[in-house]
């Protein structure tokens, strides 16, 4: 008969993604700074930028790195109480959209769960989202700002 199935190895930590894996170092760069896909052809900006090899308004192929607003409005947004280990409960999911027409998804920074409001001023800013078997997971959050 056949040889008996070998799993692959489960990826260590508690998001299921490696913390110290090549998919966090590969993506280091978007997760800690606000970047997009600009398409050459008609400006839509794509976000995130990871895997976005076409553009996702007009179908081409031709795409830079850019730079995107840090500073918002919240659109719209959801608290959880369902998460990982790694992250504390309850968070904040905040969709806005960025001084720059970019629509940008991310955690709030946790002392916005009970103080967030369509219409708010945000910002995006580093933070440390939690700990994930011991290391820390930094990435993006909107803050309230003024």
């Amino acid at each position: 008969g056949p040889p008996p199935a070998v799993s692959a190895p489960r990826p260590r930590g508690a998001t299921g993604v490696d913390p110290d894996g090549a998919l966090l170092w590969r993506e280091r760069r978007e997760l800690l700074s606000p970047l997009g896909a600009r398409c050459e052809s008609c400006g839509h900006v794509n976000v995130p930028p990871a895997g976005a090899v076409l553009c996702r308004r007009c179908g081409e192929q031709e795409l830079s790195v850019v730079d995107v607003a840090r500073r918002g409005v919240v659109l719209t947004y959801a608290v959880s109480t369902a998460l990982p280990r790694a992250l504390p409960s309850p968070l904040t999911m905040i969709y806005a959209d960025l001084e720059d027409g970019t629509r940008w998804k991310a955690l709030g920074t946790g002392a916005d769960v009970d103080q967030v409001a369509t219409g708010d001023a945000v910002e995006l800013v580093m933070r440390r989202l939690g700990l994930d078997d011991g290391i820390p997971i930094y990435g993006l959050a909107f803050r309230r700002s003024s």
